[in-house]
């Protein structure tokens, strides 16, 4: 009996003669299809008598071959049959089996077509936008400066990016001229590799493909399919976040994602554009596995790239609000001649480094817990108002004993109490309390223990702070941890 392959959806099943293979979105078909347009029981594919033929399951939206609307039609290599309607894209591309495969098993999702795969040519699901002329024994060059023989826009290709170069026999390799975002093959970033007729290159967010002595190109608009398939995102002690989620997204449309706070919207999300990947199941971008074949569309989207992202920003605005408060009472103050262990200056800059890494530390935590933009900024607001007022700077602003106890955990605090450690503040200030000369800040004594124990202390709060921050991303972000 002759085999026949199916390729759908970026995946590619080797169909049994002796069985039947039901196709629609019920998660019971032995080829499931998560366009909303595909009935639950869509159609059957069997092969009768040596022929393979597909009947339609009196499906709402019908099957179309050819732009017809068919109810029972005989396939084989190179047939292609459109599930919904004559423009969807939802389709089944039928070619033959290259062997023979014995035993009799549910159809084989044999995962992302690969440069060995027949179904490599057809993972690229529409006409290319522009067709190349490669000409042998000569160098093709790739980039986005006026002087490659193939100019590329965009932001993430390099001005001297790739170079396709000739081989003996007529073939062609890519070599990888130093970009700073890479060149992909078949999803994977390579330096140099020999390119065959199934390989996709991709530069940026063009891709091109080698069809004889043509090299044809095809840019990325974003009209493409986009579907998840059964996504699970399992976090902490067995919690399931997403729970076997699944959904399609045809061309030049929306899908809203709605709930409440805490729902998983960001989980799925992260899932979604692959910053996160979900434990299990698979999202597909134009008939693409974004997990396995699809890594260029992440440039500029790594977690560790997204954690430093959230050092810098997060990070960086805790710290700069903590030495704009500190600047602000000694901007106008004269350094004495001599500082305690070092220069004046020195010692300043010491304190203000320290309270930098500690406001940061502070900073960090409060995007680990909350994790949502619309909740971090709001609360780093209010850190940074906190400081202003519970610190007092150089004004004591308060005599209740209970807010006076939260000022010692604000790093500005201690930052301000270092520093005037240095400067000798008790010295050249008026008392707090004209009426009570002695009433002089304890922390601010012009001794060398005094100024060990405040930037002791300030640095002991940055500490703390890191070690949750340690454990909350080893809760919640496990893979960059590992990375």
């Amino acid at each position: 009996m002759p085999e026949l392959v199916l390729h759908a959806n970026g995946r590619t099943w080797t169909l049994d003669a002796s069985r039947s293979y039901t196709i629609g979105r019920d998660q019971q078909a032995d080829i499931p299809c998560v366009d909303r347009r595909v009935s639950r029981r869509h159609l059957v594919i069997r092969c009768d008598g040596g022929t393979w033929a597909i009947e339609d399951l009196g499906s709402a939206n019908g099957t179309f071959a050819d732009g017809c609307r068919i109810q029972r039609m005989e396939i084989g290599h190179g047939s292609i049959i459109r599930l919904g309607d004559v423009s969807t894209v939802t389709r089944l591309d039928f070619t033959g089996a290259p062997a023979v495969v014995n035993g009799d098993q549910a159809p084989r999702p044999e995962g992302p077509a690969t440069a060995e795969g027949p179904a490599a040519a057809l993972s690229i699901d529409r006409d290319p936008s522009g067709v190349h002329r490669l000409v042998l024994g000569q160098r093709l060059r790739i980039g986005r400066a006026q002087d490659n023989e193939l100019v590329v826009e965009g932001p993430y290709v390099s001005r001297h990016h790739a170079e396709f170069r000739p081989l003996p026999g007529g073939r062609f390799e890519i070599v990888d001229l130093g970009s700073h975002n890479g060149t992909y093959v078949n999803g994977r970033p390579v330096d140099r590799r020999i390119i065959g007729p199934h390989d996709i290159v991709g530069v940026g967010h063009s891709t091109f493909r080698l069809a004889g002595d043509r090299l044809e190109e095809f840019v990325d608009t974003g009209e493409v399919y986009f579907s998840a398939r059964g996504l699970t995102v399992t976090v902490g002690r067995g919690r399931t976040i997403l729970d076997d989620v699944s959904f399609g997204v045809p061309e030049k449309s929306l899908v809203a994602v709605i709930g409440p706070s805490g729902s998983g919207k960001s989980t799925l999300l992260r899932a979604l554009t692959g910053y996160r990947p979900a434990d299990r199941g698979q999202v597909f971008y134009d008939h693409r596995d974004l997990y396995a074949q699809f890594a260029e569309r992440a440039t500029g989207l790594s977690r560790s790239a997204y954690l430093m992202s959230k050092v810098i920003v997060l990070g960086l605005i805790t710290a700069m609000q903590g030495v704009v408060i500190c600047a602000i009472g000694f901007s106008v103050r004269r350094l004495p001649a001599r500082g305690l262990l070092m220069p004046t200056a020195v010692e300043v800059c010491v304190v203000i480094g320290a309270l930098g890494f500690t406001a940061m530390m502070f900073g960090l935590v409060i995007s680990a817990l909350v994790r949502t933009p619309e909740k971090t900024m709001p609360l780093l607001v209010m850190f940074a108002v906190v400081q202003v007022v519970f610190t007092g700077v150089l004004f004591k602003l308060f005599d209740a004993p209970g807010i006076e106890q939260i000022g010692w955990l604000m790093p500005a605090r201690w930052a301000v109490a270092g520093s005037g450690t240095t400067l000798d503040l008790g010295h050249t200030m008026p008392p707090w309390d004209l009426e009570r000369p002695d009433d002089i800040d304890p922390l601010w004594a012009h001794t060398v223990a005094q100024w060990g124990i405040d930037l002791g202390v300030l640095l002991a709060i940055g500490l703390v702070c890191g070690f949750a921050v340690a454990r909350l991303l080893r809760r919640h972000e496990p893979e960059v941890m590992r990375d």
